[in-house]
Formats: structure tokens, sequence, C-alpha cells
């Protein structure tokens, strides 16, 4: 045996490319690598016996879409122009009825007092030290 081969006595000899080819072909619908005549190198055929997974011909039906459950306090519909201005106008009336938000109404008349009597700086109740009530 010689100590070193020639590459390109490793190569696949045309026998062994008809009996692999043949293989592939028993195959369905599977395609042979391409394989050149110009590479020294050894090509990789690689044949597997193993069965292949056949996928359904059509794929599943797409699951129905999500409903929403429906509120029976609404309408199907959108409103119209009149169910419009009439909603409106309730909503116009309570709002008057609860009074302006963040309106200054008095509750209770010794919290204003109390508040009237305390020094303030720039509208904050301002606190004051004992030294300076002496002076």
């Amino acid at each position: 045996m010689a100590l070193f081969e020639h590459p390109l006595s490793a190569l696949p000899t045309a026998q062994d490319i008809e009996l692999a080819s043949a293989l592939v072909s028993m195959k369905a619908g599977w395609r042979a690598p391409y394989v050149s005549s110009s590479t020294p190198s050894k090509p990789a055929l690689t044949v597997s016996t193993s069965p292949t997974h056949v996928l359904p011909s059509e794929a599943p039906p797409p699951p129905p879409p999500a409903r929403l459950p429906r509120s029976s306090s609404l309408p199907p519909a959108p409103y119209d122009y009149a169910q419009r201005q009439q909603a409106i106008q309730r909503y116009r009336e309570k709002r008057r009825r609860r009074g302006a938000v963040g309106a200054n109404s008095i509750r209770y008349q010794i919290r204003k007092k109390l508040a009237d009597t305390r020094p303030r700086v720039r509208g904050r109740f301002f606190k004051v030290s004992a030294s300076e009530a002496k002076a």
C-alpha cells in the first residue's frame, strides 16, 4: 500500500454513480445533487432509506373569528342625529346638576375661618416659628 493516495482514486466510479442514481430515483420527488465532473474532491452523495413524511393536500380550515359579547344596553346600530342630540342633552343636564368640577363650595364654615386666620406665602400656608411669633 502506498503512503500517499492520489485524490482522484477516491472518486466514485461510474458504476457507483449509476447505483446511487437508481436508488435516488426510487424516492419520489427527490432530486439528486449536482456533481461537477471537474471537481477533484469526493462528491457528497447521501442516500437515505427513511420514509418521507407526507403532508395532507389541504390545509386545515382556519379557526372561527372570536366573537365579543354584545351588551344588551347598547343599540345594535350607531346613533342617528336625533338620538345623539338627546344623549348630549342628558349629559349636559347631569353635569349642570353636579355643579362645576372643582367649584369652591364651602362645606364647613369653621375650616374656612381657620384657613383665613393662618398666614400664607404665595397662596400657601406658612408655618410661623416661635421666635417670629414673639416679634
